[in-house]
């Protein structure tokens, strides 16, 4: 009876192992091997599912036991998928791949885990001449990110297409191409990178952003100083210039150019019935090797009539023969209405870049002799003024000329 009875006893114990290592057994199957997902490389976090183990350990070596393996932490969460830790990955250089293992507490398989680095190939260079940029190195890129060196605000930019989705954080390349013309008239260092590919499981990792590529857009040359020569009515340019009415079609320019040439609507009988006022735009023309200037901006006021000239004396400029003198008087000149007039020999051209004029600051009477004046033809116009602005002098053109041929000498 009494060995009957330690037998059963036995008997039980045995059992109850056995039950307890079935339980055991059934839980560490329950347990599955450890993935990952969600690989954020802009906020360097990624998800680990834990996929039914109590705690989550890695390594960068793959240790036979769990003294060469430490627990992971992060916040837990459930994404639909399954609980999972959201993990720092901020540790590991984007200089070179990051290998690492991770597994269970109850499923100790391991997982490999490998950390891209980020590329290197992308590069960027700006082409200062047209101001357009080269790529290489984007693949099958679709966008790229850029910034100004001075500040953190990334602004995405697609290579291809006219959209811009979410406002001005989002722009096509064309309207890239227009803000980086604003920023060359002072000049401007940008950083430029590939945007990240997020990353899904441990198979497939993604990509981390580009390394950062810094550009330097180099500004225009300063505006060429072109002024206009008031007596002979001609642009002080040269043939290393451009002009322009409107800003988008420039003409060469040639040394000197006439205004005649450039701006005939501001002229009397030149452009039309009314002379209007004209907006020219000069540059240094690109070459090879540099760009185009900034822009020098004249405005060309509209020339006024020529003044009266008669041999009545109610004529603004009236003239009269007497004792074979020739007299030319101008009844309303002052030092704020000046006028200028010229002589003319009959064996001469008249043209404007070689007139010699006279000017005439006050009400008075000139006297030219039979020999100086007989035959010749006399111009006389109103006097152009530059534009003094402490001084309050607007810019004004010479007028339209009148003339006279001086033939009534004895």
């Amino acid at each position: 009876m009494k060995k009957n009875l330690i037998k059963f006893i036995v008997t039980a114990l045995i059992c109850l192992c056995f039950v307890g290592y079935a339980r055991t057994e059934a839980r560490a199957e329950s347990a599955e091997q450890i993935t990952v997902g969600d690989i954020n490389y802009e906020s360097l976090t990624m998800k680990v599912y834990k996929k039914g183990n109590t705690n989550v350990y890695f390594s960068t070596t793959l240790a036979n036991d769990l003294s060469g393996w430490d627990e992971l932490s992060g916040t837990v969460s459930n994404d639909g998928k399954g609980e999972y830790l959201l993990v720092d990955i901020s540790w590991a250089s984007s200089a070179a791949e990051v290998k690492f293992y991770l597994r269970g507490d109850k499923n100790t398989n391991a997982t490999e885990v490998v950390l891209p680095k980020a590329s290197s190939a992308f590069k960027v260079s700006f082409d200062k001449v047209n101001g357009d940029f080269t790529f290489t190195g984007q693949d099958d890129a679709q966008y790229f990110f850029y910034r100004k060196q001075t500040d953190y605000n990334w602004i995405k930019v697609y290579f291809e297409g006219m959209g811009n989705p979410n406002g001005s954080s989002e722009i096509s390349y064309a309207q890239f191409l227009e803000n980086i013309e604003m920023l060359r008239f002072k000049g401007s260092k940008l950083v430029f990178r590939l945007g990240q590919q997020i990353g899904v499981s441990e198979s497939q990792m993604g990509a981390r952003p580009s390394k950062e590529v810094a550009v330097s857009i180099t500004k225009y040359a300063s505006a060429p100083s072109v002024k206009l020569n008031i007596t002979k009515l001609t642009f002080n340019t040269k043939n290393t210039m451009e002009w322009s009415d409107d800003m988008i079609r420039w003409t060469e320019c040639e040394k000197n150019e006439e205004l005649e040439k450039l701006a005939a609507k501001a002229l009397v009988g030149k452009g039309g019935a009314n002379p209007t006022d004209v907006v020219l735009f000069f540059r240094a023309a690109a070459t090879d090797k540099k760009p185009c200037s900034q822009v020098c901006v004249i405005v060309i006021p509209a020339q006024t009539a020529a003044p009266s000239v008669g041999k009545d004396s109610a004529s603004e400029v009236s003239y009269k023969y007497e004792n074979n003198r020739l007299e030319l008087t101008f009844t309303k000149a002052s030092a704020t209405n000046m006028y200028e007039y010229c002589v003319v020999p009959s064996d001469k051209e008249f043209t404007l870049t070689t007139a010699k004029w006279k000017t005439v600051k006050a009400a008075k009477t000139f006297k030219l002799t039979k020999k100086s004046a007989d035959g010749a033809t006399i111009y006389v116009r109103y006097k152009g003024t530059l534009e003094n602005v402490k001084k309050g002098i607007a810019f004004k053109l010479p007028s339209a000329y009148a003339s006279f041929v001086a033939n009534g000498f004895e």
